[in-house]
């Protein structure tokens, strides 16, 4: 139904939308039966649906990575760049190691370094990521079969 330019208006004291004054008492008894504003984002939403509604939208749910339980829309960026159990990359030996264990493993590879060894005689921090100990010339295969 549009409305014509010349027809007055009033706001529904329930959903705040802009009604035809001629509808306004059929539509608040119709809006205020049927809708609910929601506490959380403040859409108006179906009764029947508002705890649908919380439960697909806002309700915190736990990251299944570390468990850390936060708000569904914050879930994807946790994941990508805050879970300390999200896999990253040593900028050093290139092994793939969870978040939280990458420093240890970085401080190691560096005292290690100055004390003159190379990444071939650093084989044996594998045994931190895969339970392995990879030894001299074994490392670099298992490093490109680990990557697989």
């Amino acid at each position: 139904m549009a409305m014509t330019s010349d027809e007055t208006t009033k706001i529904c004291s329930h959903c705040d939308r802009a009604i035809p004054s001629s509808n306004i008492d059929l539509h608040f008894a119709h809006c205020s039966r049927n809708l609910e504003r929601c506490k959380v984002c403040g859409d108006m939403v179906p009764r029947k649906y508002a705890e649908e509604h919380f439960l697909n939208t806002h309700a915190p749910v736990a990251c299944s990575q570390c468990s850390e339980t936060m708000e569904r829309e914050i879930l994807a960026i946790h994941k990508g760049e805050n879970c300390p159990q999200r896999i990253v990359t040593c900028d050093f030996c290139e092994f793939p190691l969870p978040a939280v264990d990458l420093a240890e493993h970085q401080v190691a590879i560096v005292n290690n370094f100055e004390n003159g060894k190379t990444i071939a005689d650093l084989s044996y921090l594998g045994v931190m990521l895969c339970c392995f100990v990879i030894v001299g010339s074994l490392w670099e295969s298992h490093r490109t079969l680990s990557s697989v």
